[in-house]
C-alpha cells in the first residue's frame, strides 16, 4: 500500500492502514516522523493523510482545496478537524491532518444513551461555532463527524460549505438533506439542524431515517414519518410535489426509539418548516441533554468567517497555474421544468438524483501565477514534478 504514496513523503511518514476511499483519492493513517531542529530528536505524531489525484477531475482539487481553506480559517474550535499541512507532488494532492484517536467507524456500533448525549453536545457546540461565523456546513453526514472512544468529536467534510447568504447549495447525500434544499427553497443555517437531527435518529435506531432512492422519494420518506405540512411557503415548486405524494404519515416516531424524551427532540430537529426547527441553543436546553449540556461551551466566532470573496479566488489562481479545465455540477432547472408539467398533471414521477445535476465545463488559461501568500505558505508546490 505504501507504494501507492510519494517515495519522498515515505521518509518522513510510515504508513499503518489504509483508512477508507473518499472522492478522487484515499486517506492513510501514518506516523509523522519529524524532526525537532532546536532539541535534535524526533518527534512523533499520528496524522491521517488524503491522497488526491486530480489529474481524471480537476473538481477533485478544487473541492479539496476549498475545504482546506475553510479549515483553516475555522480550526480553532476544539470540535474540528485541523488541517498541518498540504503538499502537492505532480498530479497528487496529499492533506497532512491531525489524525490523534479519532474514526467515524464509532458511529455505527450501539451507543448508551449518555453516549449519545455526549456526542449530541459535541457536535452542537461545533455548528454553533461556524453558524456563528455565518458558515454552513451543508453536507453533514455520519461520514462527516469524528469519534473517539471518550465520544469526543471532530467536524470534517466542509468542501461543500458555504457562508450565507446561501445561493447554489452543493451536496452529495440524499438521505440527509432538508427538504428546502430538496424543493429548491431557502436555506440558512436551519438545514444543518435537519441533517443533524437525521444522524440522531439515526444513532438512536442504528439505520439511516430516511433512505428515498431519489428526490421525489426522499420527500416521501420524509412525508411518511413527519407528515404533510399544513401549508408551506417553502418554495414555489413544494405545494406541487406535496400534491402528488399520496402517502402521510405510514411510520411512526415510536419506531425509533422507545425514549420519549429523545422523539421530542427529534420531532423538533426533524420540522418540514426551516423556521420552525428548534434551534441549537434550545438543543442544549432540552431535558435529553441535560445532564451534559452545562458541560459543553458555546463558543462564537471572533468575527465573520471571510471564505467566499477571498479563498475561492486563490482556488481558481491555482487551477489556472495548472491550466486545467474545471468540471463543477450545479442543480439544474429539470425540477423548474417540471414544475411548469405539474400544473397540468399531478407531480408523482420519481426525479432520479441525477436529473437534478448537469454538468459545465469552464476552460481555465494558463496566464496566473499563485499569488496569494496565503496559499503560497499552505501549499508546497512541487516545482519539479508538476
Amino acid at each position: 500500500m505504501a507504494e501507492d504514496i510519494d517515495q519522498k513523503l515515505l521518509q518522513r511518514f510510515e504508513i499503518i492502514q489504509k483508512i477508507r476511499k473518499v472522492s478522487g483519492g484515499v486517506i492513510w493513517k501514518a506516523i509523522d516522523r519529524k524532526t525537532n531542529s532546536v532539541f535534535e530528536f524526533i518527534e512523533i505524531l499520528l496524522v491521517a493523510i488524503k491522497k488526491i489525484d486530480y489529474s481524471a477531475n480537476p473538481l477533485h482539487l478544487l473541492k479539496s482545496m476549498r475545504e482546506t481553506v475553510i479549515l483553516q480559517e475555522i480550526s480553532k474550535h476544539q470540535n474540528i478537524m485541523k488541517v498541518l499541512q498540504v503538499i502537492n507532488k505532480g498530479n497528487d494532492q496529499y492533506t497532512i491532518y491531525d489524525f490523534s484517536r479519532y474514526s467515524n467507524q464509532y458511529l455505527i456500533i450501539t451507543f448508551l444513551q449518555k453516549h449519545i448525549q455526549i456526542i449530541l453536545c459535541n457536535i452542537v457546540s461545533a455548528l454553533y461555532f461556524i453558524h456563528s461565523g455565518g458558515l454552513v456546513h451543508l453536507s453533514l453526514t455520519p461520514s462527516k463527524i469524528l469519534v473517539d472512544s471518550e465520544c469526543q468529536i471532530k467536524l470534517i467534510g466542509f468542501g461543500f460549505s458555504q457562508l450565507l447568504p446561501i445561493k447554489d447549495p452543493k451536496y452529495t447525500c440524499l438521505h440527509y438533506l432538508p427538504p428546502e434544499i430538496l424543493l429548491q427553497g431557502k436555506v440558512n443555517t436551519s438545514a444543518d439542524i435537519w441533517s443533524l437531527g437525521c444522524i440522531f435518529g439515526e444513532m438512536l435506531c442504528h439505520h439511516t431515517l430516511f433512505t428515498g432512492n431519489s428526490t421525489f422519494n426522499q420527500i416521501e420518506k420524509i412525508v411518511e414519518l413527519i407528515g404533510k405540512p399544513n401549508d408551506t411557503n417553502l418554495s414555489e415548486l413544494a405545494p406541487y410535489v406535496l400534491q402528488g405524494i399520496q402517502s402521510d404519515r405510514k411510520k411512526a416516531f415510536t419506531s425509533i426509539s422507545d425514549d420519549s424524551t429523545a422523539i421530542d427532540l427529534l420531532k423538533r430537529m426533524l420540522v418540514f418548516e426551516p423556521h420552525e426547527r428548534i434551534t441549537l441553543v434550545d438543543i442544549l436546553k432540552h431535558p435529553y441533554l441535560s445532564e451534559f449540556a452545562n458541560k459543553c461551551e458555546l463558543k462564537k466566532a471572533i468575527a465573520p468567517f471571510q471564505i467566499e470573496e477571498n479563498s475561492f479566488k486563490e482556488f481558481q489562481n491555482v487551477l489556472r497555474e495548472r491550466g486545467k479545465k474545471i468540471e463543477q455540477p450545479s442543480i439544474n432547472n429539470s425540477f423548474n421544468q417540471q414544475l411548469d408539467s405539474s400544473r397540468k398533471k399531478s407531480f408523482k414521477e420519481s426525479t432520479p438524483i441525477s436529473a437534478l445535476r448537469q454538468k459545465t465545463t469552464t476552460k481555465i488559461k494558463v496566464n496566473s501565477p499563485i499569488q496569494s501568500p496565503k496559499i503560497q505558505k499552505l501549499y508546497q508546490i512541487d516545482e519539479k514534478q508538476r
